[in-house]
Order: C-alpha cells, then structure tokens, then sequence
C-alpha cells in the first residue's frame, strides 16, 4: 500500500490509525470508518478448501507462533454451509466441474459476525492496515486474523465508478498487478489466470449498484473448445459457449436493494443467497419462469462478459 493510497483512504474514513510498520503489524492495525457491509458470501471448490486448512496446519507445525501472526484463509475457521454440486454433462471430465462451498456470513453494524467460527469465538469484522476486510475475534491484539477479501477503491488502470467501492478476492485473479495479467489484465497468450473464470468482484459490485438489475448473475459466460466439431487446419477446434460458476466472493452493504444471487452452472441455473421469499439456496427448475414469477427479465449472456479488464495506461498520463 501507498502512502498516496493510504492519505485517499483516510480522507473518507472518521479516523485513521497510521499503517506504517512491519507487515505482519499491519496485520492486526485497524483503519476505523463506519462499518457498512451486512453480509460476506465465500464461494469455493472443495480442493481449495481442504488446501487451506492443510497448508495452515503445516504452518503452524513449522512454527506455532508465527503461524498466527499474519491473515489465514478463512476455510480454516468455517465448515461450509451448503454445498453446490453440479450436473455434469454425459460428454464431460467430472474434475472440470467442481463442486462450490458455500459460507454467507451476516454481519451488524456493530461488525459482530452472527456466525460462529469454529473454535467457537465470536467474531469482528474490520479492514486492517494491508486495506484487507478481515475477521478477528479481537479488536486488541487479537489472536489470529482471518482474511476475506481486499478493499478496492479503484486504480489508475482501473477507474470505474460502476464498480468501485468494491471487496477483491486475493486468491482468484481480482487483485493481481496490470502487469502480471490476473482476471482484469489485458488479453494475453500467456495468461495463466484463465482457468479462474469472467465472473470477479468487478462484475459483483457493478450488479449489485446498478438500481435497475433486481438480481446478481454469477455466472462466468465463457468460450470453450468444441470436440464435438472438426479441427482446422492448424488443429484447433471451433469454440462454444459454456457456463460456469466458479471461485468468487460477494457482499452486500445495508444501503443496498437485497437482490437474489444467481448463477448458471451447466445447463442448470441456481439460487445462491438471498432468494426470493425466503426460499432455501438450490436449483432454480425453470429460470423463465422464475423470472417471469417477481416480473423481472431472465438474465442473457452479455454482450461482452469481460468489459471491465484493465484499460492501458501511458506513463505520462500519470501523476504522483
């Protein structure tokens, strides 16, 4: 983090308490500002999961006390709440459509978390010295932080009030720098963030602002090659379209419409939180009609699902 960015940052915020420091303190440091998220959706594969809590585990066996010190993962500290598995397609690899973990934390303006980690403490949500919206059990010297997502308030590349303020992922593609491509960075042939999906925290907060959309497609609308057709010349196969959910963090603030959280995995569409009437999350039978039930529109595939990657930037256009 900046000094640039930490002075922008504070000039919104009531106080701000000075994030200089090693890392680790950064850590457990707070930027105090009114708290304004009522709920943090964390959506990921199983694998992921079990790979966080493992990696933590070996951690702390390497060195118990500094295993602590800095943010882990929150799969550590949450069993998932539901979990979405999908149909997979006759023709298709059962490992190319992982199932999705699903945890939804609601959160007061007290920042008290209602649910409970798994050690039983009661939990406080806060954005730290690194800008990360976090989960401590300790507003003083806590014993461990855990990490959801980072704060965004935009960038020199990135400058768009349709999706800013936001919360980023930093495990799947949202956060990476310009130059090291990511799900934002500009189009590359050595882009190794494909697999990671369209669908990211840009595309969340742009839904979730946008007044006139009664719902937030997760959807990642993609182009996956079709082996049912012929190859070319150069044996490359023609693309299809194809619908994922994958990896991504959501929230919603108190001053936001609550909207109903969807998303297409394969053939079949499905309700994430915040459903309509209170229903339980799961399939949705038929979206038409779905829709159709609360007079919305069922949701298209856009026109272009990946409109807001990066812009280019010249260094002269830049002012420090």
């Amino acid at each position: 983090m900046t000094r640039k960015t930490l002075l922008l940052w504070c000039g919104m915020a009531l106080v701000c308490t000075p994030a200089w420091g090693e890392v680790g303190k950064l850590t457990k440091q707070w930027i105090e500002r009114p708290w304004e998220y009522r709920y943090l959706l964390y959506v990921r594969d199983p694998y992921g999961w079990m790979h966080a809590r493992e990696s933590h585990a070996k951690d702390v066996n390497n060195d118990p006390v500094n295993a602590y010190e800095y943010s882990i993962d929150l799969p550590v500290y949450f069993d998932p709440q539901w979990t979405l598995t999908p149909k997979v397609p006759e023709d298709e690899a059962p490992q190319s459509w992982p199932a999705l973990n699903v945890v939804r934390l609601d959160v007061a303006k007290d920042r008290k978390v209602a649910q409970r980690a798994l050690n039983g403490d009661v939990l406080r949500a806060r954005l730290n010295g690194h800008e990360d919206i976090v989960l401590t059990p300790s507003d003083t010297d806590p014993a461990y932080v855990i990490t959801f997502g980072e704060f965004f308030m935009g960038a020199p590349e990135a400058a768009d009030p349709r999706y800013s303020p936001s919360i980023c992922s930093t495990l799947h593609g949202d956060t990476v720098p310009p130059d090291q491509g990511g799900r934002y960075g500009l189009p590359s042939k050595n882009d190794t963030w494909s697999g990671e999906g369209f669908f990211g925290c840009r595309e969340w907060a742009a839904q979730l602002y946008d007044r006139d959309r009664p719902y937030i497609d997760v959807t990642s609308y993609e182009m996956v090659e079709d082996y049912d057709k012929k190859p070319n010349k150069k044996g490359k196969y023609p693309l299809k379209p194809a619908t994922f959910i994958k990896p991504f963090i959501g929230f919603s603030r108190f001053s936001d419409p609550q909207k109903p959280v969807i998303g297409r995995y394969g053939e079949q569409w499905y309700c994430i939180t915040d459903c309509p009437n209170g229903t339980a999350p799961g399939e949705i039978a038929d979206i038409h009609a779905w829709a159709a039930r609360f007079g919305w529109k069922p949701p298209q595939r856009p026109k272009n699902p990946r409109q807001f990657i990066n812009k280019r930037v010249n260094p002269g256009e830049l002012i420090d």
